[in-house]
Parts: C-alpha cells; structure tokens; sequence
C-alpha cells in the first residue's frame, strides 16, 4: 500500500533535486534509471531461476492443485485451513480461505505462528492429545496433509480428524466440534 505514496514522493525528491542543482533532466532521468535498473533485473532473474527449476516455493503438484479446487468447492468461506507453511503460502491466494501461517509478510506474529504450525506437524503423532488441543484452541477447520506435511511428521492418533477428501496423495480433513 506504500508503494503509489513513495513512488510520488521519489518523483517529488527528483524534481526538487534537479531545480537545486541545476541538472538536466535527462541526465536525472538516465541516472535514475541506471541505480534502479539493477533491482529490477535480480527480481526479474530470481523469478525465471525459480522457474526453471521448478521451485517448490513457486509450483504445487497436481495433487495439491485439485485439493485447493476441492477447498474452493468445498470449505466454507471463512474456513481456517491448517497446513505446512509451504502450502500455506497457496492457500490464501488459490481459495480465500484462512490459515495460521501463511506468507511471512501477511501473517500476524509470522515467526510464533510458523513455529507453532511446524511444531504441530512434527509432534501431532507422538502427542496426539496436545494435537487434538491444539486444533480445538486455534478452531482449525480443516487440516491439509500432502507431501510437505508429511516431511514433517505424522498425525496417526490425532482425534476428532474426519477425511473428506483423499486423492492424488492429498488428504484434507475436516476437525470434527465436540
């Protein structure tokens, strides 16, 4: 949101900048340019990179794709979907739905929240009652368990998980209310 504001107010350093110092302004313009051309390419670079190589971060498996379509079809609106902070990233964006964690620069308390949703997924099978507690007191929805979840641990034991969607190696579950 602070974008449109700096930019203007850049815009507004320039002109100030070249009536004080009596420059040109096409020599303003083509050092502008010059210092902010370098930014632009590294953005332009990392993302083709990212591409090429086929980024986890960047791409879903097709698995995962049709598990956030059925989320769409599925999950109620303000649904609150747990899942690892990869997926997370996606969830928001591809559904509109709520997670814990999600993107580190959107996400409330990012670094707690992150810990917390990694930390549930690592001792969900080996403390299956703090699990259970865990999805009751953040009122999860929905947990979301594909391969990124999976490398992080298990949920074998965790109560009140009701399947409903299992395809493709993505199971979603629904948190059953007491």
């Amino acid at each position: 949101g602070l974008y449109l504001p700096v930019a203007g107010l850049a815009a507004f350093g320039l002109e100030m900048l070249q009536a004080r110092l009596g420059v040109r302004t096409r020599t303003l313009a083509a050092a502008t340019l010059a210092l902010a051309l370098p930014t632009l390419l590294i953005v332009l670079l990392l993302g083709q990179v990212g591409a090429l190589r086929h980024d986890p971060q960047l791409f879903l498996s097709r698995g995962e794709a049709d598990a956030l379509n059925w989320l769409v079809d599925n999950a109620p609106e303000r649904a609150l979907v747990l899942a690892s902070p990869r997926v997370g990233l996606f969830i928001p964006a591809h559904t509109g739905r709520r997670v814990i964690y999600g993107h580190p620069f959107e996400t409330v308390n990012a670094q707690a929240e992150e810990a917390a949703v990694t930390a549930f997924f690592e001792t969900a099978a080996a403390q299956p009652d703090a699990a259970a507690a865990f999805l009751a007191a953040r009122q999860v929805d929905f947990v979301f368990w594909g391969p990124s979840e999976r490398a992080l641990g298990g949920l074998a034991g965790v109560s009140g998980l009701e399947t409903a969607y299992d395809r493709a190696g993505v199971v979603i579950y629904r948190v059953a209310r007491p």
